[in-house]
């Protein structure tokens, strides 16, 4: 598939099979795994700011992510919202942002509200922030001075090549 339509649609009919296969609790679809430090880096800006310097932009790894995504890894949302079914290529552009990002990007003001765009974009897309999520540890034995991370709804920019992560049932209950 070649647009964001009949990608969406294949990746929901693939997650309502798998989650009828028994002891099968969840099923997320995303761009990279979440914990090999794989995800796309992009710069940021923030809206109502000045744009720094090219090159001193905030810097996230970005992965777009199922609505199921946050819930099929225990991620916990700590303010805000996950996303939903209502996150569509149609509806406005959203994101979750970590709790680094949020601490750091604005430490005296709610997160929640403030928009972003990706550096380079013409015309500048801006998403709302929705949530925060809890930080996420990557195996990566790199190190990384990369501590944010954005997470975008699949389906405002559903790509072909994606992972599926299921969440089993605990065998031994």
């Amino acid at each position: 598939y070649n647009r964001t339509e009949p990608i969406v649609a294949f990746h929901t009919a693939l997650r309502e099979r798998l989650l009828g296969v028994p002891g099968v609790e969840n099923v997320s679809v995303r761009y990279s795994q979440p914990l090999f430090n794989s995800p796309t880096q992009r710069s940021y800006l923030v809206a109502g700011r000045e744009p720094p310097k090219p090159g001193n932009e905030p810097v996230a790894f970005t992965n777009g992510v199922s609505a199921s995504y946050f819930a099929t890894f225990g991620t916990r949302i700590l303010r805000g919202r996950a996303f939903d079914d209502t996150d569509t290529h149609t509806s406005r552009p959203v994101v979750i942002i970590n709790d680094t990002m949020a601490r750091t990007l604005f430490p005296d003001q709610d997160p929640l509200g403030q928009r972003l765009a990706v550096v380079g974009t013409e015309p500048s897309v801006w998403a709302e922030i929705v949530g925060v999520a809890e930080d996420v540890k990557t195996l990566d034995m790199r190190p990384s001075p990369i501590a944010f991370q954005v997470y975008k709804p699949f389906a405002q920019g559903a790509w072909q090549y994606v992972t599926i992560a299921v969440r089993a049932a605990d065998p031994a209950k």
